[in-house]
């Protein structure tokens, strides 16, 4: 494989794994968590919510784990000077915060979520409204973690619209840059 396919695979794995990560929060956010109204049953909305959520979390973590080690694979090769010049830099270490800040919030909200599966599991007390959050119903711990684990989603979701702002913009500035165009040749 020459070294511009592997080169642009990386690119296209990139945004694929930033595509599924940021879509499924999404969805999650705006369309899986408002649709268990429809369920009755508040204990049915948190076993399938909690199920739905483990299925996606293995697709999303594999995703962002993707997208995290492509940026950082071939950020370690470049510098910002080689896309665009100096005023790039400040996009490249905002990019670097926003991947390390998407796959980190990704992690915290599974970690929580799974916290709070476990004591749904263990005392049957979790129970879900129908806007798809832990009942005020539920013991304060458990509200709690409700909390830190939609935190930790909305974290998420905002730094991967982050991540793909910044790899937009990124993307324009190598498409004026003839030095960024000539070293892109040469890249894995």
């Amino acid at each position: 494989m020459s070294t511009t396919a592997l080169s642009t695979a990386a690119w296209v794995a990139h945004d694929l794994g930033t595509a599924i990560g940021v879509g499924g929060a999404l969805f999650g956010r705006v369309a899986l968590e408002l649709s268990v109204r429809n369920v009755r049953d508040q204990d049915q909305r948190g076993k399938l919510l909690t199920e739905a959520w483990r299925r996606f979390g293995v697709v999303q973590m594999g995703a962002l784990a993707v997208m995290a080690a492509t940026w950082y694979t071939g950020r370690a090769k470049l510098g910002g000077a080689s896309v665009g010049g100096a005023g790039t830099r400040g996009l490249i270490v905002a990019k670097d915060i926003l991947v390390g800040t998407t796959v980190a919030s990704a992690v915290g909200s599974a970690v929580t979520g799974n916290l709070l599966a476990a004591r749904r599991h263990r005392h049957a007390d979790v129970v879900v409204d129908d806007s798809g959050e832990v009942a005020a119903s539920a013991p304060p711990a458990a509200r709690r973690l409700g909390r830190i684990t939609d935190a930790f989603g909305l974290a998420n979701l905002l730094a991967g619209a982050g991540v793909i702002a910044v790899t937009a913009v990124l993307a324009m500035q190598a498409g004026k840059s003839a030095r960024w165009s000539a070293i892109s040749r040469l890249l894995p």
